[in-house]
């Protein structure tokens, strides 16, 4: 997506270093093209309305402003209280050649999540607008659709993630109203969303590069089911839920650990695929699903929903699912070359993980979120399942060796350094998390293990990991 804007500096900025100043650059902000945090802010203190601006409307509100750059500066916004009564931020009525960047969003995870009937508003709403990018924008804990985009003619979700999803974590809707156009979501994280990490069901486009997904991962999402399945139960789903999209790949993706807790079956599965009507007729033309990886669901790869119609324009191909079957529902006609069965340590554990790091000493040291057989165990580093505030975005991966499967090592390399990835372990705690330590990445020879020890026991430092909390 090409926005001139950001091509240059911008004529004037205004800095927000508290809820004053965000008020007053948002009522002057037609005379501004920067809008640049200064500080972390923080509004609900001690129960204060704070949280929305005047009548309940968003905190910040980007109403039918044209090239306008808000940049979180790297700060966070802390909302302690109204989060059920007000987006933290809308984007709406006709804006275009709008970046929002480098901003952390926490909604307070003392509040808990809303159920769809509560009606909550979204944390980010985007509606009626084009050309709008969030890049490094990280949220965690919102309470209903967290980033919910309606409408929109270009929207891109850029090296970002959402944590911890009251509802849905980023809503993509819908095509029976206002479609949207142009959807790009790239190299994010969408970890321990209730229902979906990522829902489509509006997004149009005329060639295949229109619509694109790739690059990210979905971890744990859809654990909690919350829509009633006709029979007295909740419905299972997809980390992903692709239901109406023209011209839409999803490449390159890592699906790890999807179980429903509470739904009438366990099973998850990595994409949910239509809409189960027949009467709807075609909903997704020319989808191209190939190069994910998909490992540890009870369900399967991809599913597609029993009576949903599809033509041979829907291909799945090209992908590896480990621990997991891979098709529900799906014929000959849609499915090409995909590599299914389990890998060389196994990842056939019923969507469970225990986000933490076992250091075991066998033949070699492994580092596993589960017991191994023939090893013993020398520590326990618990993480978290998902993105902190404050912490990296991203995970932290047990990779092995392509040659010896057995030698298996941490990474923080999405690319496993060249090697192959074998899973997600979890997530680093930030610096002064309650008992959290340092941990770090040793070597002995070519045998990788972890340690608490900055020096790695007198062996080969290879760089600190994150912050783990002893267990």
């Amino acid at each position: 997506m090409a926005l001139g804007l950001w091509s240059g500096a911008n004529a004037a900025t205004c800095d927000i270093g508290s809820l004053a100043t965000l008020a007053s650059c948002l009522q002057y902000q037609s005379s501004y093209d920067t809008f640049r945090f200064t500080a972390n802010l923080v509004c609900g203190v001690n129960g204060a309305n704070d949280c929305c601006a005047a009548g309940g409307s968003p905190l910040m509100d980007v109403n039918a402003l044209q090239n306008k750059v808000f940049d979180g500066n790297g700060f966070r916004l802390t909302r302690l209280t109204q989060q059920k009564a007000c987006p933290a931020i809308r984007i709406s009525n006709q804006a275009s050649n709008i970046q929002l960047s480098r901003l952390v969003i926490d909604e307070n995870g003392a509040v808990p999540p809303c159920s769809p009937n509560d009606k909550c508003p979204p944390t980010i709403d985007v509606a009626r607008s084009s050309d709008i990018r969030l890049d490094d924008v990280h949220v965690h804990e919102g309470k209903a659709y967290v980033v919910n985009v309606w409408g929109v003619n270009g929207f891109s979700f850029l090296n970002s993630s959402v944590s911890n999803a009251g509802i849905i974590g980023l809503y993509i809707g819908h095509a029976l109203y206002e479609n949207s156009s142009r959807i790009q979501v790239r190299n994010s994280v969408f970890a321990a969303a209730r229902t979906n990490g990522l829902a489509i069901e509006g997004a149009g486009g005329t060639t295949p590069g229109d619509n694109v997904i790739a690059n990210n991962v979905f971890n744990r999402n859809h654990y909690n089911g919350l829509w009633p399945d006709g029979r007295g139960g909740i419905t299972t789903g997809g980390q992903m839920y692709l239901v109406r999209a023209s011209n839409l790949s999803v490449v390159n993706n890592v699906f790890g650990d999807g179980r429903c807790f509470n739904c009438s079956s366990l099973e998850v599965s990595a994409v949910e695929l239509g809409t189960a009507n027949a009467s709807d007729g075609v909903t997704l033309s020319n989808i191209q699903l190939s190069g994910n990886y998909i490992y540890n669901h009870p369900g399967v790869g991809f599913y597609l929903n029993q009576g949903s119609a599809i033509d041979t324009s829907l291909q799945v191909n090209g992908n590896v699912a480990r621990g997991v079957g891979t098709f529900t529902n799906l014929s000959s006609s849609n499915t090409g070359s995909n590599v299914s069965g389990d890998a060389a340590i196994t990842l056939a554990h019923g969507g469970i993980n225990d986000y933490e790091i076992q250091r075991l000493s066998g033949a070699f040291h492994y580092e596993s979120s589960w017991p191994m057989p023939n090893t013993v165990k020398e520590a326990t580093i618990a993480l978290s399942l998902s993105p902190r505030p404050g912490a990296r975005s991203a995970p932290i991966y047990r990779c092995v060796q392509s040659t010896v499967a057995q030698n298996d090592f941490i990474s923080l390399d999405a690319n496993c350094e060249g090697q192959v990835l074998h899973s997600i372990l979890g997530y680093s705690f930030e610096q002064g998390f309650p008992a959290s330590q340092r941990f770090y990445r040793c070597r002995v020879g070519s045998d990788h293990f972890v340690s608490w020890d900055p020096a790695c026991e007198g062996q080969v430092v290879d760089g600190p990991l994150g912050y783990g909390v002893p267990r």
